[in-house]
């Protein structure tokens, strides 16, 4: 993850720049419905020169027959679709570019299009013209947050899908994200159709948690969709977003539906506050910076790209019945401080597990002032603690200091001597950061040569 002795600066293009996915074609036959491929039951019987009037047409039938059951066969056909969530309240110059760069290499997005609460409705002001010119498939998602007026749903979604036609989007499809209490998902369910009713035809999904999956009510709410999205991710007691092993078993347990269904995986971070007992105290998000008690203890909490990169390579090789894609939570945007970075989805969506590279450049200023930086030329996050040896000679080292959360130990301060610099820095993808200064008494070129250890 890092490289050794450096003398110089050396530039590379941002990891995932430049990245295509190859998109899905859609033939005569077929229908894109948030990025899956959906059959729609036109029959071509194939010509077949040379036989009698009868014997042609059984045969073309006994063909098209198979070929009808072979489309009924629910194997998913090489790499599974990505697209991924732009969750945003208020759009900004920023968005629009991470849509641009991300619209390269995913399948289609999901824009928050509005949220509707106990009190009131807030619609969000997104880019239609940038989101019709992405060329991807887009969905609406409508939030409905605890206490909201569910009577008040239907009219909403209809009037979100009647703005964006007349902005001149292509809808692929609404997703309700209503966090049910599993009491009253038979409810629910009446809700899904009453909305379905009068969306058609435009496709209506739903966002599901994986502890509804238990619940006997449940086959009958997805079964009145056309099609659900299984959350794996959220904050749990051992502080983690995202548990392996307990999505394995949603997404298998999922597959047992038999309804179409996404993954939903998380990017994102939060920062946790708990006391010294270990109760939470409070969570923000990329947000949301609250006033923490005095005695607060704050832990980031973050989404591991390796462990899920290998949860999607995993799907993509065996895909469970019915699984028809992933759509990641969210879309990274510049200026995130806790989401994952784009070279380090892009490497995900991939197929790699995202790694950091990290160098080293010594900088002399002016003379007598060397400047020492880091920089991350790889797709992941540099986190792990390091310590950079500095050494030189035939110079005196007057003063130094470290930055950025670094400390200095200075082991000789002789015309030959060693400095120290060690931290644990978080460097994203494409990032540098200078960790240090030295002052030497010659004002003259002092020869140095830095390392990690």
């Amino acid at each position: 993850g890092s490289r050794g002795t450096q003398r110089s600066t050396t530039s590379s293009p941002p990891p995932g720049a430049g990245t295509r996915r190859t998109r899905r074609a859609t033939r005569p036959g077929f229908c894109l419905i948030g990025g899956v491929v959906s059959r729609v039951g036109s029959t071509v019987a194939p010509v077949l020169p040379g036989r009698s009037g009868l014997a042609r047409r059984v045969l073309a039938a006994s063909v098209c027959t198979v070929l009808w059951v072979i489309s009924c066969v629910d194997v998913a056909a090489g790499p599974l679709p990505h697209a991924a969530y732009i969750w945003q309240r208020a759009w900004h110059a920023g968005v629009t570019s991470s849509l641009a760069v991300a619209a390269a290499q995913l399948d289609g997005f999901i824009v928050l299009a509005a949220e509707i609460g106990p009190s009131r409705s807030h619609r969000v002001a997104y880019d239609s013209a940038a989101l019709a010119a992405s060329g991807s498939a887009i969905g609406l998602a409508l939030r409905v947050n605890s206490g909201a007026a569910l009577t008040e749903v239907p009219a909403l979604a209809a009037q979100l899908v009647a703005t964006a036609r007349s902005n001149r989007l292509s809808v692929a499809e609404l997703q309700l994200d209503y966090d049910c209490p599993e009491s009253k998902l038979g409810a629910y369910r009446e809700l899904v159709q009453s909305v379905r009713r009068r969306l058609a035809p435009t496709p209506v999904t739903i966002t599901a948690l994986p502890s509804w999956l238990r619940q006997p009510a449940f086959s009958n709410l997805v079964a009145a969709t056309d099609g659900f999205v299984l959350q794996v991710h959220s904050l749990d007691a051992s502080l983690q977003l995202c548990d392996g092993e307990l999505a394995r078993r949603a997404v298998a347990r999922a597959g047992l539906s038999g309804v179409p269904f996404r993954v939903a995986l998380p990017t994102y971070g939060h920062v946790v506050a708990t006391d010294r007992d270990g109760r939470v105290l409070g969570i923000a998000s990329e947000a949301s910076i609250p006033s923490w008690p005095p005695h607060a203890m704050l832990h980031e909490v973050r989404s591991d790209p390796a462990m899920i990169a290998g949860l999607t390579r995993a799907w993509n090789r065996r895909p469970p019945p019915h699984l028809r894609g992933f759509i990641w939570y969210r879309l990274p945007v510049d200026g995130d401080r806790l989401n994952w970075s784009w070279p380090t989805l892009s490497a995900v969506v991939s197929g790699r597990v995202p790694r950091p590279d990290l160098s080293l450049r010594l900088r002399q200023s002016r003379p007598g002032l060397v400047e020492i930086e880091i920089a991350n030329h790889g797709d992941a996050d540099a986190a792990t603690p390091i310590a950079i040896s500095v050494t030189w000679r035939d110079a005196r080292l007057l003063a130094c200091d470290a930055l950025a959360g670094f400390a200095a130990d200075a082991s000789s301060a002789t015309d030959a001597g060693t400095l120290t610099f060690s931290g644990r820095p978080r460097l994203a993808p494409a990032a540098s950061r200078a960790i240090g200064w030295m002052r030497f008494q010659d004002e003259r070129e002092v020869r140095c040569e830095a390392r990690f250890d």
